[in-house]
């Protein structure tokens, strides 16, 4: 994964092998960014489709969130 930030690489490698589990019962879904692990505890999120790059930043940095997706 080749990414300019000031997180830790670890932290990056982390997120890449994140899977995102997105709704619930037979209509969820699951997103894979890279090779998970299973080891990054589960944690509340939000799926917004078709967001542009830059609201995404700000939502982003409004949020403290180290990345987005």
């Amino acid at each position: 994964m080749n990414v300019r930030t000031e997180i830790p690489p670890e932290l990056v490698e982390a997120y890449g092998a994140t899977l995102f589990r997105c709704g619930d019962g037979s209509d969820a879904f699951v997103l894979r960014i890279g090779a998970p692990d299973g080891l990054w505890p589960a944690e509340r999120s939000y799926l917004v489709l078709g967001i542009e790059l830059e609201a995404a930043r700000e939502a982003g940095r409004r949020n403290g969130q180290n990345a987005i997706v």
